[in-house]
């Protein structure tokens, strides 16, 4: 483990800053298909696993289940919901969470709908 405040290749920063995160609208880092969800993976490592996650307007990513991981999702872009008891609308810069094993969905509003998929452990 790198002792904290030391760098190592992999951090966020630097992974999104390649990417060009930070010089990019969220909809450029994709292309929506409307025949599948898209997940486009970032990062990973022995204790997480980032990626996005792009839906396509109405598309549904049905219910499922990560039972070695929980997640954290990250509205980036757009408006829909996450079913995890139950429908909870989501929009930019809404987090959800969900425990390991718990089954979840999320369904895009009308337009496309991109969001940040934190797994720990995995």
């Amino acid at each position: 483990m790198t002792p904290m405040g030391e760098r190592a290749m992999g951090n966020l920063d630097e992974v999104l800053d390649n990417l060009g995160v930070f010089r990019a609208a969220a909809r450029e880092l994709v292309q929506f298909c409307p025949s599948g969800f898209r997940r486009i993976p970032i990062s990973q490592g022995p204790d997480f696993y980032l990626s996005l996650q792009a839906l396509d307007g109405g598309q549904v990513a049905y219910a499922h289940t990560h039972p070695d991981s929980e997640e954290w999702t990250v509205v980036l872009d757009g408006k829909g919901e996450a079913m995890i008891h139950e429908a909870i609308p989501l929009e930019a810069g809404s987090v959800v969470g969900r425990a390991a094993a718990h089954p979840h969905g999320f369904r895009a509003g009308p337009d496309p709908f991109l969001m940040l998929s934190i797994q720990i452990p995995r």
